[in-house]
C-alpha cells in the first residue's frame, strides 16, 4: 500500500515512459479497497496481456483510482464494476462499468466541468472527473461516459498507443 502511494502521489511533472495499464488498475484498486471490500465485486479479464503505452503510472493511476471510487460510491448496497480493455493498431480502449443507480442526463452533460458534483455538500470536490479528463487528453486520449438512470454508467477511455507530440505529463 505504501509503495503504491507513493506512486500515486507522486505529482511532479513527469516524462512519458512506458506504462503498463494493468497495473495502474491494480495499484487503483488496491487504494480504493476500503471503498469497494464487501460490497463491490470488481471483475476484468486479459489486462496482463495489453501492450505498455506511453504515459505517466502515477496520473493514469489517479484517473482509474477517481472512476473505482466514484463507483463504489454512488452504489449505495452490493454492486459490480467490470473493467475491460481492447487494444487495435493505434488505440487501447478501456471500459470501466458499474451497476449503480446511473447519471441523470442533466448531469450528464456537466460531468467533467470542474467543481460539478452531484455528491451533496461536503462530500466531494468535483474535481475528480474534471481532473481525470483532463489527464486522459494530456495523454493525447479520450474519455466519455454513456449513463442511464437504474442501469448503471459506463467511462470508456481511449489512449493511443504511441505518442506523437506530448512530450511529459506535466
Amino acid at each position: 500500500i505504501i509503495r503504491d502511494l507513493k506512486n500515486f502521489s507522486h505529482n511532479q511533472p513527469e516524462s512519458f515512459s512506458p506504462t503498463n495499464i494493468a497495473s495502474c488498475i491494480a495499484t487503483s484498486l488496491n487504494l480504493a479497497k476500503h471503498e469497494l471490500k464487501n460490497r463491490i465485486n470488481v471483475s476484468h479479464a486479459n489486462l496482463e496481456s495489453l501492450p505498455l503505452i506511453p504515459g505517466s503510472e502515477s496520473q493514469l493511476s489517479q484517473v482509474f483510482m477517481n472512476l473505482f471510487v466514484n463507483a463504489a460510491q454512488a452504489i449505495e448496497d452490493k454492486g459490480h464494476i467490470t473493467i475491460a480493455a481492447q487494444c487495435d493498431e493505434q488505440w487501447c480502449t478501456l471500459t470501466i462499468a458499474d451497476d449503480g443507480p446511473g447519471i441523470a442526463d442533466e448531469a450528464l452533460k456537466q460531468i467533467f466541468e470542474p467543481f460539478f458534483t452531484t455528491k451533496p455538500i461536503g462530500q466531494g470536490t468535483g474535481l475528480g472527473l474534471s481532473i481525470s479528463h483532463d489527464i486522459i487528453q494530456h495523454h493525447g486520449g479520450t474519455m466519455t461516459v454513456a449513463s442511464q438512470l437504474g442501469a448503471g454508467t459506463i467511462f470508456t477511455i481511449r489512449l493511443p498507443l504511441k505518442q506523437t507530440d506530448r512530450a511529459d505529463a506535466a
